[in-house]
């Protein structure tokens, strides 16, 4: 059962993929008012009574907060924003009265760790370098608002995917439909754990409401686990471009060192960045490409434990949803 006396949610980030999701989500919800939260409100929702919010302007905080049983915590940037924006957010929370934070995390948290990887699993360095260091730094500071009284649910998506995808679904059209993108061997067999974005928005509806023990991290994973190369070749069936061909060891190489000379030169140049671009697009990145090898699952057995949460949105209707936006797109 829900908490009855959470009634106003406060969604931060909800102009972005997950964020718009869970807003989405919330507003669907009887007896739960839910705002959209964001640096320009007017890209938000009107039905959200959207409200402005900037996690480096400190004083934006209390009026966003007035009122506020829960914040879901989806907004994200770079340091500044990601993790020293956490820390000024739940302050101000703690200050004015909010309840509970629901804090969306990443299973980069993890790093490179591979096989069964469980809530429990050594996190990388809080001080390092990078998007998984950023969210550990965000994840201490959360803690330390829930030793301070704030009750706060830590959520780790894995490959979150669905339309509006970015990351996971544009990025990738895009490579598969300039034809010089492919399988990648032995280099794409890592597991990738595709989680639906309408199953992470119900997970964050499940820790805004439930009763739960304060701090608490839970993984999010769909109910089907393949490979990177399966992935790609079923995004390519969902829009109809026959099968890919396999990208050899030697050519991997090669478009990984030129592609870190692209990057320089895009950084260095910008007059040259949107002629750089197509070239750059199917060249993954050292970081990407680690991504698309790591073999891990990420169980998702605390959150149905705690949360009630079960993911229900297999891979078919997943490519669907994906498969209908792309063609909306164009692509």
């Amino acid at each position: 059962m829900g908490d009855r006396s959470i009634t106003r949610i406060l969604v931060t980030g909800a102009s972005g993929f997950i964020g718009e999701a869970v807003l989405r989500h919330l507003l669907r919800q009887p007896g739960l008012t839910a705002h959209g939260a964001g640096r320009d409100p007017s890209s938000l929702p009107a039905a959200s009574a959207p409200r402005r919010l900037d996690l480096t302007d400190p004083a934006s905080l209390p009026e966003a907060l007035a009122g506020i049983d829960v914040v879901v915590h989806c907004a994200v940037g770079d340091r500044a924003v990601t993790a020293d924006g956490t820390n000024t957010l739940q302050r101000a929370a703690l200050a004015c009265g909010v309840r509970r934070m629901v804090h969306f995390s990443s299973v980069s948290v993890y790093g490179a760790a591979t096989g069964v990887v469980a809530e429990d699993t050594p996190l990388v360095a809080a001080d390092g370098r990078g998007y998984a260091a950023w969210k550990v730094a965000a994840e201490a500071h959360a803690r330390d608002a829930a030793a301070s009284g704030l009750e706060v649910a830590i959520l780790r998506p894995a490959i979150v995917y669905g339309a509006r995808s970015e990351i996971w679904v544009g990025k990738m059209a895009r490579r598969i439909a300039s034809g010089a993108w492919g399988t990648l061997g032995a280099a794409g067999e890592g597991l990738c754990n595709l989680v639906h974005v309408e199953d992470v928005a119900a997970a964050a509806l499940a820790a805004a409401v439930r009763p739960l023990s304060g701090g608490l991290a839970y993984n999010l994973s769909g109910p089907e686990v393949i490979t990177w190369n399966v992935w790609f070749q079923h995004l390519t069936d969902a829009m109809g471009h026959g099968t890919l061909p396999e990208i050899g060891p030697a050519q991997q190489r090669a478009r990984m060192l030129s592609g870190l000379g692209l990057r320089v030169a895009a950084r260095l140049l910008p007059p040259l960045r949107a002629s750089l671009a197509p070239p750059i697009l199917v060249r993954p990145g050292p970081g990407e490409a680690a991504i698309f090898g790591l073999r891990a699952t990420y169980p998702a057995c605390l959150a149905r434990a705690a949360l009630g949460w079960e993911p229900r949105i297999g891979l078919q209707a997943g490519l669907k949803d994906c498969a209908a936006w792309l063609r909306a797109c164009g692509a």
